[in-house]
């Protein structure tokens, strides 16, 4: 095509072979209207090449001569494959994954040279939804880091506890018609199946999926005392719960029910008695951080009056006193639980519990009845445990899987002054008002196959003025799942 041109255009004038060419390329670009530029054929290609431009007002449009050679090459040979260094790609969308585009039919004259460093199709895709951060993700930790898929955090023993706190109520009954053997009585209440209060035990930051037993033994837990002595009793308490974990581990909601023995004191001629049910307590907990050693977890629990109420029967007078278990209590709690190493870990509760409503107390005599309102004292909770890893078997070929030994410190006080009530002359109310209770918890957690825990503690007052029992034994089976 090169030699052709220079020989048809020896023989044609200017005019004539321009309207060749502006002809010949239109039918090749399917063109209306081609025009050519005057001028010598080396400068018209370097200023237009890849490039279109307006010669004149008359014109529509200009061509150089390298594309219309270009243009009339492409007719007669197969289309060559792709050119190694491409130009920049528009912002297209990319395929899938999964779809596959054919490559161009391969150039056997000029083969394209291969890429050196293929970029992944989906690198700018968005992560699944599972993922992708929640509501609360400027508290969680990034996703695939949190603890509850680190086994050293979640082998964590949960904390013992310590808790019985009953409803103590000091009654003067001097005034009390026919009442002579005994001028007062001071007695702890087994309200609500033994103990009317509750704090969060045999738990921890992290929240999960298990079922639980626990048994506390309370040693001269109830004392019931009158002028003429003192009567103790202890109280032996059986707990029935669950844990279930909800939203990827984030959050758990557990049930914990009571119960105990019947509780029946006696003494000169005065009778407390209770029967065993408990109050059923529904906590729920989230996760606010965690990482590969440390979670922090916030919770609150309520307790709700499904016990049963406690009275106080005066024979030799033919009156009774009657505590109804009415109060509903909330106990907000923070939870932290640490594990720096593979044998070391911690745990710190701080609980408050804050009575919703008061229950109500009457009394009825010959000839007489009179009721009134008790509140429940608020209290703190502060909690904190230590524990160390003796032995941990590496593989799960069944048996003793662990070991632990556990030393904790619990803390409870009161935040307010006790609530009193005086009954046709019988005064009813905390005569202590505040008290603050420091207790030491020891225990033992062994780990065995079937991610089954069996624990055994005890619990110890240090302080023998302020206290609720002598002392506690604690049996607990808790089952992972």
């Amino acid at each position: 095509m090169n030699t052709l041109m220079p020989r048809v255009s020896r023989g044609l004038s200017a005019s004539a072979f321009r309207s060749l060419v502006a002809s010949s390329v239109a039918a090749t670009l399917g063109l209306s209207t081609v025009g050519l530029a005057d001028g010598p054929a080396p400068a018209f290609v370097q200023a237009n090449k890849s490039a279109s431009v307006d010669a004149e007002p008359g014109s529509v449009e200009v061509v150089n001569y390298d594309l219309f050679v270009q243009n009339e090459a492409a007719t007669s040979q197969p289309p060559p494959a792709p050119p190694a260094q491409s130009a920049p790609k528009t912002p297209a969308a990319k395929p899938t994954p999964t779809a596959k585009v054919p490559a161009p039919p391969a150039d056997t004259a000029n083969p394209a040279t291969p890429s050196t460093s293929p970029q992944p199709a989906n690198v700018f895709s968005p992560p699944p939804a599972s993922r992708q951060q929640s509501l609360f993700s400027a508290l969680q930790s990034p996703p695939g880091q949190r603890p509850f898929l680190n086994n050293r955090l979640t082998r964590t023993p949960d904390v013992f506890g310590d808790s019985f706190i009953p409803l103590s109520a000091n009654i003067d009954v001097g005034s009390l018609t026919g009442m002579t053997s005994a001028s007062f009585v001071e007695a702890d209440l087994p309200l609500g199946g033994g103990m009317r209060r509750f704090k969060n035990e045999h738990a921890r930051a992290l929240p999960t999926d298990r079922v639980f037993f626990l048994y506390n033994h309370f040693h001269n837990a109830l004392r019931f005392e009158t002028d003429n002595g003192t009567t103790t009793d202890s109280v032996d308490q059986f707990t029935f719960g669950f844990e279930k974990t909800i939203d990827d581990g984030q959050w758990s909601f557990e049930l914990r029910m009571p119960f105990s023995g019947d509780a029946d004191l006696s003494r000169d001629g005065v009778a407390v008695q209770s029967d065993g049910v408990g109050n059923l307590v529904g906590t729920l907990k989230r996760l606010l951080y965690s990482d590969s050693t440390f979670a922090a977890a916030a919770g609150l629990a309520v307790v709700a009056p499904t016990g049963s109420d406690a009275s106080v029967t005066f024979r030799n007078s033919n009156s009774r006193i009657e505590f109804k278990n009415e109060a509903v209590h909330l106990l907000p709690y923070l939870a932290l639980q640490a594990s720096p190493d593979d044998n070391w870990f911690f745990h710190a509760f701080c609980q408050v519990d804050i009575a919703a409503n008061d229950n109500e107390v009457s009394i009825v005599g010959n000839g007489f009845a009179d009721s009134a309102s008790l509140a429940d004292q608020t209290l703190l909770y502060l909690d904190a445990s230590a524990g160390y890893w003796w032995y941990q078997s590496p593989d799960d070929t069944g048996g003793l899987m662990g070991l632990a030994s556990v030393v904790e410190l619990h803390y409870t006080t009161t935040l307010n002054d006790a609530d009193t009530a005086n009954l046709n002359g019988a005064f009813i109310g905390n005569l202590e008002n505040r008290y603050d209770v420091l207790n030491l918890t020891a225990g033992v957690h062994s780990e065995w196959s079937g991610n089954t825990a069996i624990r055994v503690a005890v619990v110890v007052p240090l302080d023998r003025d302020e206290r609720f029992f002598d002392s506690e034994t604690q049996v607990s089976v808790i089952r992972r799942y």
